[in-house]
């Protein structure tokens, strides 16, 4: 384990820290899945109105590159498609029904990954749906599906926009799978770098031996680019990869039942609320169900994804792939 230090970070006090107790939500009776939120890409919708959906269907692929593809996370009947400016689409709503039909791919287990080649656990991972979890630098973009993988690829556990949900809320009863996903990404890449905060002593402890660097330092410190930055010997390693600790785990749930993962752990954080907190939610599910524990001001922001790199959100809107964090800025809670 190897200690790198930061300097010139900034500690930015923002109120509304969320507990680590964890609340499962009902997701209510839509998901969106949101083409608009995926960069770079040219959008191909693989679905009209009325088309049924299992969990796991392929929704949306990027029209120059078909095998990178975007699935649903719910089982249910696409209720409408929703156009932004310029005809871009920013929403495909999908009406939950009661079944709960799914497309099963190949399942893998350890010995399986030991014996698979690179571009066996790349097909899976892509036919999947989760390839867009990874990121390219330097401009962040999501790999091309037959992109030459670099050497590393950075994993930040410690997010430095603030309150994103702790990994020892989302690793409580998934160390196994998050481990098995390791072994996974050690046969796409030669160096997989995970960072843990040198201030969490919690994600230390539970993933002892399985963490390669403590990271000491404020904002931006824990971010995958600045991890990058000061840890690289060579300007080859620009070109590294990066993923979120919790798309991780979705990779190692994926890989070893064959199964989408529909659910996800995200924070609902911000001073106003009565109980900031982590939330089990529905991929896509909508802000509506998310927000409705809360009495939530019309002239409160709502910000999904982030308060730094986030994106002004509504109660009609939902949380989009890639996104762990909703915060309540600004406005008054109702009086009753």
């Amino acid at each position: 384990m190897k200690t790198i230090s930061v300097s010139n970070t900034i500690n930015v006090p923002i109120s509304g820290k969320p507990s680590a107790e964890l609340i499962s939500i009902n997701g209510g009776d839509y998901s969106s899945v949101m083409p608009s939120l995926i960069p770079f890409i040219t959008v191909k919708l693989a679905v009209k109105k009325g088309d049924e959906l299992k969990i796991g269907s392929v929704v949306f692929y990027d029209k120059k590159d078909s095998d990178l593809v975007f699935v649903s996370p719910v089982c249910g009947v696409v209720e409408e498609i929703v156009y932004g400016k310029k005809r871009k689409i920013d929403h495909v709503i999908i009406k939950h029904n009661s079944k709960s039909e799914e497309e099963i791919k190949k399942p893998f287990s350890q010995e399986d990954i030991k014996s698979s080649s690179e571009k066996e656990i790349r097909e899976a991972i892509l036919k999947g749906g989760l390839w867009g979890a990874f990121r390219e630098f330097p401009f962040n973009n999501v790999p091309k599906s037959d992109a030459v993988l670099p050497q590393s690829i950075y994993i930040a556990m410690d997010n430095d926009e603030p309150y994103y949900p702790e990994p020892k809320v989302y690793l409580q009863d998934n160390v196994d799978d998050f481990k098995f996903a390791i072994e996974v990404l050690n046969k796409l890449f030669q160096n997989v770098n995970i960072g843990v905060s040198d201030k969490n002593t919690d994600t230390k402890n539970i993933l002892d031996g399985v963490y390669t660097h403590s990271i000491k330092g404020h904002y931006p410190a824990n971010s995958p680019s600045k991890f990058l930055y000061v840890n690289k010997k060579d300007a080859k390693d620009n070109n590294s990869f990066s993923i979120d600790g919790q798309d991780v785990l979705k990779i190692g749930k994926l890989l070893k039942t064959g199964k989408y993962p529909t659910t996800k752990i995200i924070t609902l954080a911000g001073s106003l609320l009565d109980n900031p907190s982590h939330l089990k939610v529905n991929e896509g599910a909508s802000m509506s169900a998310i927000l409705q524990n809360e009495n939530i001001a019309n002239s409160s922001r709502v910000i999904a994804g982030g308060v730094y790199k986030g994106r002004t959100s509504s109660a009609t809107d939902s949380i989009g792939f890639g996104e762990y964090a909703v915060h309540i800025l600004g406005g008054e809670l109702k009086q009753d």
